[in-house]
C-alpha cells in the first residue's frame, strides 16, 4: 500500500472520534463534549469518512497491482501507473474537513460522532482506525457502550427493528461491544460506558483525563439531565 500522508489542519488542531452504534447515547456524550470551548464534534454523516478510507484503499490497491510498468491503451487497467494515491487522499481528506466537519476560526479540537458501524468486521474497523491515525493527528478514539438488551429495547421502541428478532439483535450488539473491548487496549481510545455514566456523572471523569480537559461536574451533571428527543 502506497504511504499514507499525515494531514494537519494546524499545531493546534486535535482530533476526537466517537465510534458507537445507534441507541448508545452517544447524542449524549458528543453534546457534552461539545460544551468543552474550542470543540466542534458533529452528529452522524452516514459513515461518509469510512467510504473515503475504501475509495483510498482501492486507489492503492490499483496503482501496487496494476501500475508497475507503463500500460498501453489495450491494457484493461490503462493509466494505473499515473494514479496518485497521497495527493488523492489528501485532497478527499481535506474536503471532508472543510465541507463536512466545517471548522470555525476558534475550533482546536474536531471530530465527530457514527454509529453505523454494524456489518463492518473487526479487521476493516482496525484498518478504519488506522487510517484515521494518518490521516487526522493526533486523533483519539472514544467507544461507547451500552448493555445489549437496553439498546434492543431502546432499538425497538423507536420502530427500528421491526419484524426482526430481539436475541439476534442483542447478539449483534454483545459482539460489536467485543470488538470495541479488543480495540479500545489502545493507548488513543477510552471505553465508556451509558449504563455507568447515566447512573454517575463521576464515570466520566477518566473519559476528561484521557482527553485532557477540565472535568466540569456540574455542567455535565446539567447535560446529562437534559432529555434528548430523537
Amino acid at each position: 500500500m502506497a504511504s499514507i500522508i499525515r494531514f494537519e489542519a494546524g499545531v493546534s488542531m486535535r482530533y476526537v472520534f466517537i465510534i458507537t452504534y445507534g441507541r448508545s447515547g452517544s447524542t449524549l456524550v458528543q453534546s457534552i463534549l461539545n460544551d468543552i470551548p474550542g470543540w466542534r464534534i458533529s452528529g452522524e454523516n452516514y459513515n461518509t469518512l469510512y467510504y473515503i478510507y475504501k475509495s483510498v484503499r482501492s486507489a492503492n490497491r490499483s496503482h501496487e497491482d496494476y501500475g508497475k510498468q507503463q500500460t498501453n491503451a489495450t491494457n484493461p487497467w490503462y493509466g494505473a501507473e499515473h494514479i496518485d494515491a497521497d495527493t488523492f487522499t489528501t485532497d478527499l481528506v481535506e474536503s471532508f474537513k472543510r465541507n463536512i466537519l466545517n471548522p470555525s476560526e476558534d475550533t482546536r479540537v474536531l471530530g465527530f460522532k457514527e454509529i453505523r458501524h454494524f456489518g463492518i468486521d473487526m479487521d476493516d474497523l482496525g484498518g478504519y482506525l488506522n487510517f484515521l491515525r494518518a490521516c487526522f493527528a493526533p486523533a483519539k478514539f472514544v467507544f461507547n457502550m451500552r448493555e445489549p438488551g437496553a439498546v434492543a429495547k431502546s432499538g425497538f421502541k423507536a420502530g427500528w427493528w421491526k419484524g426482526q428478532d430481539p436475541a439476534k439483535i442483542e447478539s449483534n450488539i454483545a459482539r460489536y461491544n467485543d470488538m470495541m473491548l479488543a480495540l479500545a487496549a489502545s493507548s488513543d481510545c477510552c471505553l465508556i460506558s451509558y449504563d455507568q455514566y447515566t447512573r454517575s456523572s463521576d464515570a466520566l471523569r477518566p473519559l476528561f483525563d484521557f482527553l485532557g480537559e477540565q472535568f466540569e461536574e456540574r455542567a455535565v451533571e446539567k447535560a446529562l439531565s437534559n432529555r434528548l428527543v430523537h
